[in-house]
C-alpha cells in the first residue's frame, strides 16, 4: 500500500496534535489552579510552566504565580471546554476519510 505525502502528513500532524492535547490536559489537571472567586489562573509552583508552544512542567519552587494570557487563553477556552479533544477527533476523522477515500479509489483504479 503506497501512501501520499498529504496522507502521511496529515498523519504526523493528527499525531502530534493529539499528543500536545494529552500533555497539555495533564498539565493543567496536575499544574493550574483558577480561584472560583476571582477567575484567576495560576501555577502551583514556580518557575511558571508554560502551555505553548509545547507544554512545560513549572519548576519545583513552591510559590504560586499568575499565568500568561497564552497560557490562560488556552486554559479557559480550549482545555475546560474539552476544544482541544474535539479538535484531535476532528482531526484523525479527517486523517481517516482521506485515506480511505484515497485508498478506496487507488483500488478501483487498480481493478479496471
Amino acid at each position: 500500500m503506497e501512501f501520499s505525502k498529504k496522507a502521511i502528513g496529515l498523519f504526523l500532524v493528527s499525531t502530534v496534535f493529539t499528543v500536545y492535547t494529552i500533555t497539555v490536559h495533564g498539565l493543567a489537571d496536575r499544574h493550574l489552579h483558577e480561584d472560583p472567586v476571582s477567575t484567576i489562573i495560576s501555577w502551583t509552583s514556580g518557575p511558571s510552566g508554560s502551555l505553548f508552544p509545547w507544554p512545560k512542567v513549572p519548576g519545583l519552587l513552591e510559590i504560586i504565580t499568575q499565568t500568561n494570557e497564552v497560557d490562560s487563553f488556552i486554559y479557559q477556552y480550549l482545555v475546560k471546554t474539552q476544544a482541544l479533544i474535539g479538535l484531535s477527533i476532528f482531526l484523525w476523522v479527517i486523517a481517516g476519510i482521506y485515506i480511505f477515500r484515497r485508498n478506496k479509489s487507488t483500488q478501483s483504479r487498480r481493478y479496471m
